[in-house]
């Protein structure tokens, strides 16, 4: 029965140093009896007590008896409004808490929400959630109207959860509104290592989000639908697990389609995540508008796209570093929009594709760079021009032991890929792709070489992309298949009287065409090289030169001046050439200023002025001469005299004077008059006149009230001033110095009376006085005056304005059950009293009267029975007792279940439906061969007849017939469920076996320098009788599982290790090599002996199009210096010939010095010594 109580809490709470509240939890029932204390607290009341608590809350367990600790809640738990609230899970004692809802659906409410700032659930378990519609959610963060900040989920576990009906989006977290809400290393799908319940719930980042930061991390998510769904926000998205509880790759039987849904949204942070064998999408994006960052994840075993992007969009999308293994395809691309895509630095193996896009044509970048991509079975590159053309695809045509080239569109890079073609599970791969081999450039032409040594037993292929924007990467090129020899043009410009060295022989003037054929090795093609010299003959040249007055110019070790306006100079050409210039120069900046003036005249030159006092003088104008140079400019000047006298006089304002035929008077009061004579000197007769004022004039200034007025003048001529008029004029005749007339200007300025107006708010009965007037709900308005109390000693003039509120009339319609009462401030409603008024004086918020209009309904209680069929060893809780095989009937008083929360009353009557029972037996793995096990399940008995179905592993049930077998198991614990016609189900485990396993694993993927040697230890279970690595290049045995590589280029190795029954082990591990591409090789012997066998040093470039040589020197045993050539060209070859000043040296040991400087690089020098033999 309803009873209406009052109730005074006391909530104990113990202040820590931090100046914390702890609330601590001592009882697993759901009851709030509205105080937490040491007698009894739910979790419940801690919550609604912390948020009551403006301190810091915690909130701890300490839940009596051994756990797990389970609550059973029967509605929502309340909402965190406050800030700074922990809930601290792990402090229940040796064991967990659980929220265990029973399936229970909450008609579309969150359960939990959590609206305030600064808030923390920990290590909390929630189970048996029932999803009643998509308004269902276990915790919530913030809503559309309320952003929740630096809120946070950690270390929770979500598992086993329903539907209650089909199509339910089922999502146990929402991040409605939360600036930096975190959900991190919680467990979705708990449940998975204990039995075959699987998990729906997962995280939900609504629209609502807009741009607002969240991260969601280390979390592990084990469901079998998708696992985060953002539709907004900037997330970070990082080191989460996606479809297993762990990284060991072990096969699972989820088969979840998604893993990560982005729908919209600005900027994401997808990195270090572990996807595991979603069978649509790992990650999905549609509309994305912002950066998108997709970095080092591992994706194993994706049926379906790793990484599909959609929709309409204009991000910014970089997909790095990730790594991928036994997939369908990497990233599929169907976007439209000016988007940038980039895919850089990843590592892809056993894939169908691995980049496939729709173009669109307003793409701005799609590009792939600097990837492995090995093992591919249909198409590295896949571009569809179903809505723009393709980019073209470049063609190698040619590869010999020194390098590889071909064509493409002009100005285009050309990315060249080295595929070693091993190690892979099928034959059918493709040629494409492997390793980058490294990069080129095409001319103008669209011809392009890279020059690197050839590796064999490996295919080639090439795509071209534009650096910048505008920049659509093209499909790889098909490999390059031998058909005719390579022809290399060498075509040097050389100097008349010198030579070069190529490939050991000397060309000059009499010697400047060859041709040498060099033969392939069944691998590349013969190359031919064609000599062809450009003769450069020696440049005389003649350029004129200025030079500044009484200056030189200084030109290498010449001076060029008066004394010496012509020299020349001697050098060389870039390619070492004589080159003569002759400089011609011409002197500028000088010129003469002469000039008469009178004296009362003047010049300004340079700024500065030159009259009869300062006539001569030198002025620099600096840099305005021809050049450049400074104008010397020298200032003579002859004076003659004038005549000059002064007129100065003082007027009245209305005055004139007259000075020859002009006027000086009030508008002009100054000038000069020319004299109708000249001077002596034949220069004009000045006169300066100047004319004053006398200034009768004065101001007077007034401030008055409305009703003021002064008087202003003397006794013969005044006026009485106020506020009609605030400007006026008074002139006094012949009142001012030399009886000129005296003018007053005045002003007056009036003060305003005070105004006020006075409000105020009035019950209906009340007066108030104001001005000796009283006012009320009979007079609302009026004024009065106060006579010069104002600041300015003005009036104050008042305003009065009441507003006179109604009384507060309400009305009460509520319900109760039958046979109780209410009471309703003192007056008591039962079936007799029904209904009334109460008045409440002074009772409403403004402190008038209030009326309450009461009418109260009676509900009748309620009866009623349920008949349930139960399994053997089930239960069902009706109204809090529970059913099962030892208590199958009684009757059950439920609280509040009937309308309006009144109690009901149910008979129960439980049936038990017959047990299950089986007969089965199973075959381990066939020579650990994966998925080689099989389960036969020989006879079941059941209730409900033939109406018997088997689930395996998760799997759809099906329906039972004798002697089932199901194959293709692998090792590890299976699961198969059997379920009769009444839907009992019993769940049966067993164990695949397996011998002593053959277990690999090869060290990570490793980046070393060009030079370095990696110890490749392997980790194997077994001792094999056979091994064989693929391929054994740089390898120091092929024999051993531990040898030693010191690669000069990328390489991958697969080891395959075969046990004494025939099973077999294999992994594979990638070498990444670091080239530094502005090094260069300089020979330590040489033999200048005339037999054009190496003959001459010459340093060799490891990319010639990107390296020059500024100085090269060569020097004896005694440090005399025998050779040096400087500033050379990009990729130009310099060589000694082991000779000095014409004469041949003896043999001994040379050392040499050179510094070479690579494009965007610093100079770096290079030290050794070169042994020189005959």
């Amino acid at each position: 029965m309803l009873r209406l109580f009052k109730v005074v809490v006391i909530l104990l709470f113990i202040v820590n140093s931090q100046a914390q509240t702890i609330f601590t939890v001592n009882s697993n029932n759901d009851v709030d009896d509205g105080a937490c204390d040491g007698v009894h607290c739910s979790l419940r009341e801690a919550i609604r007590a912390a948020d009551a608590d403006p301190m810091p809350s915690v909130i701890n367990f300490a839940i009596p008896g051994a756990g797990p600790y389970i609550i059973m809640p029967s509605m929502q738990f309340p909402a965190m409004n406050g800030n700074n609230t922990f809930v601290n899970g792990p402090t229940a004692p040796g064991s967990e808490v659980v929220i265990n809802f029973g399936f229970r659906v909450f008609g579309g409410l969150t359960f939990w929400q959590i609206n305030g700032d600064n808030n923390t659930i920990k290590g909390l378990n929630f189970t048996n959630f029932n999803y009643g519609s998509n308004d269902d959610h276990i915790l919530q963060i913030g809503n559309v109207a309320k952003d929740a900040v630096n809120n946070a989920i950690e270390s929770c576990n979500f598992y086993t959860d329903v539907p209650v009906v089909g199509g339910i989006d089922s999502r146990s977290i929402l991040i409605s509104q939360g600036t930096n809400a975190k959900v991190r290393t919680c467990i979705f799908g708990k449940d998975l290592m204990n039995n075959i319940s699987q998990t729906k719930g997962s995280v939900l980042v609504e629209s609502s989000q807009g741009s607002l930061p969240f991260n969601i991390s280390n979390n592990i998510f084990v469901t079998i639908k998708d696992c985060i769904y953002a539709k907004a926000g900037r997330g970070v998205i990082d080191s989460n697990i996606f479809g297993a509880l762990d990284t060991f790759k072990a096969p699972n039987f989820l088969d979840p389609p998604y893993a990560v849904l982005l729908d919209g949204g600005t900027n994401y942070n997808l990195n270090k995540n572990f996807f595991f064998g979603q069978t649509i999408n790992g990650i999905f994006t549609k509309d994305l508008t912002g950066l998108t960052e997709i970095k080092d994840n591992i994706f194993h075993l994706g049926k379906g796209i790793d990484i599909e992007l959609t929709g309409n969009s204009g991000a910014t999308v970089g997909v790095l570093s990730n790594r991928g293994r036994l997939g369908n395809t990497f990233i599929n691309a169907t976007m439209s929009g000016n988007y940038s895509l980039s895919i850089n630095l990843n590592n892809i193996s056993e894939y169908q594709y691995f980049y496939r896009n729709t173009l669109d044509a307003a793409i701005d970048i799609a590009n792939y760079q600097d990837n492995t991509m090995t093992c591919i079975y249909a198409k590295v590159t896949d571009l569809d021009n179903s809505k723009t053309a393709e980019p073209n695809v470049p063609v190698i045509t040619g590869i010999n032991r020194n390098g590889i080239r071909g064509t493409a569109d002009p100005n285009k890079t050309v990315a060249i890929y080295r595929n070693p073609n091993g190690g892979c599970l099928n034959t059918n791969k493709v040629c494409q792709g492997g390793f980058l081999f490294g990069t080129a450039t095409a001319d103008a032409t669209g011809n392009w070489t890279i020059l690197r040594a050839y590796v064999p037993n490996s295919t080639y292929s090439a795509y071209q992309f534009t650096l910048g924007s505008k920049n659509v990467a093209s499909e790889f090129s098909t490999c390059y298949k031998c058909t005719t020899p390579i022809k290399e043009i060498y075509s040097p410009d050389v100097c008349a009287n010198k030579s070069v060295t190529y490939r050991g022989k000397t060309y000059s003037i009499m010697t400047p065409y060859d041709s040498i054929v060099v033969a392939g090795d069944g691998t590349i093609c013969d190359s031919v090289f064609i000599v062809s010299l450009n003769i450069k003959n020696s440049i005389r040249e003649v350029r004129n030169v200025n030079y500044c007055y009484n200056q030189s110019f200084q030109i290498g070790n010449i001076t060029i001046n008066k004394a010496n306006p012509i020299d020349s100079i001697t050098g060389l050409t870039p390619i070492g050439c004589d080159s003569v210039v002759v400089f011609v120069g011409t002197e500028r900046g000088y010129s003469d200023f002469k000039e008469t003036i009178c004296s009362n005249d003047f010049r300004t030159i340079n700024g500065k002025k030159y009259d009869a006092t300062t006539p001569k003088g030198i002025e620099r104008l600096v840099g305005q001469a021809t050049g450049g140079c400074d104008s010397i400019i020298n200032v003579d000047l002859t004076i003659k005299n004038f005549a000059e006298s002064n007129l100065v006089r003082t007027l009245c304002p209305a005055g004139r004077l007259q000075v020859e035929n002009e006027i000086f008077d009030i508008n002009r009061t100054s000038g000069i008059v020319k004299s109708s004579t000249q001077s002596s000197t034949g220069c004009d007769s000045i006169i300066n006149v100047s004319i004053s004022f006398f200034n009768p004039v004065s101001s007077a200034s007034y401030d008055l009230c409305s009703a003021d007025s002064v008087r202003v003048g003397d006794n013969q001529t005044f006026k009485y001033i106020s506020t009609k008029k605030l400007r006026d004029t008074l002139v006094i005749p012949a009142g001012g110095t030399q009886l000129c007339d005296s003018t007053i200007y005045i002003t007056v300025t009036p003060l305003a009376d005070a105004n006020f107006t006075i409000r105020q708010t009035i019950c209906r009965t009340d007066t108030v006085e104001f001005g000796g007037q009283k006012f009320h709900a009979g007079k609302t308005t009026g004024s009065f005056i106060v006579t010069n109390v104002a600041p300015n000693k003005c009036d104050s003039i008042y305003q009065v304005d009441l507003t006179v509120r109604p009384d507060a009339i309400g009305m009460l319609d509520t319900v109760t059950c039958e046979g109780s009462f209410l009471d309703i401030f003192g007056t008591i409603f039962d079936e007799n009293k029904p209904s009334g008024t109460i008045k409440r004086p002074k009772a409403s918020s403004f402190g008038c009267d209030s009326f309450i209009m009461v009418n109260v309904n009676f509900i009748p209680l309620k009866t009623g029975s349920v008949n349930p069929t139960i399994c053997r060893n089930g239960s069902i809780n009706i109204g809090g007792t529970l059913f099962n095989a030892a208590n199958p009937s009684g009757i059950v008083i439920i609280k509040r279940s009937a309308s309006q929360g009144c109690d009901s009353t149910v008979n129960v009557n439980v049936s038990i439906a017959p047990p299950i029972t089986t007969v089965f037996s199973k075959k381990d793995l066939k020579c650990n061969v994966a998925n080689t096990g099989e389960l036969l399940i020989s006879n079941v008995g059941a209730g409900g007849g033939s109406n018997i179905k088997v689930s395996i592993d998760g799997k759809t049930p099906i329906a039972y017939t004798p002697n089932m077998m199901f194959g293709s198991l692998s090792a590890g614990i299976h699961n198969f469920l059997i379920t009769d016609a009444n839907g009992c189900d019993t769940l049966i485990s067993f164990i695949i076996d397996q011998g002593n396993p053959v277990n690999l694993s090869l060290p990570n993927d490793t980046l070393i320098n060009q030079g370095s040697s990696v110890l490749i230890n392997a980790n194997a279970s077994f001792i094999p009788s056979k091994i064989t690595w693929d391929p054994t290049t740089y390898l120091s045995c092929s024999d051993c599982i531990n040898p030693v590589s010191v690669p000069d280029e990328d390489i991958t190795y697969m080891l395959i290790l075969e046990d004494e029954n025939g099973c077999i082990a294999k992994d594979n591990m990638t070498i990444r090599v670091r080239i530094e591409e502005g090094d260069i090789w300089v020979p330590n012997i040489f033999s200048p002996n005339g037999d054009n066998l190496n003959d001459v040093v010459i340093p060799e470039y490891r990319f010639p199009d990107k390296t020059q040589i500024l100085v090269y020197r060569v020097y004896d045993r005694w440090g005399a210096l025998v050779y040096e050539r400087l500033n050379g060209a990009l990729g130009e070859k310099f060589g000694w010939n082991g000779s000095f000043n014409g004469e041949i040296l003896n043999p001994g040991v040379y050392t040499y010095a050179i510094q070479f400087q690579s494009k965007n690089l610093e100079p770096r020098w290079k030290f050794g010594d070169i042994t020189l033999v005959r």
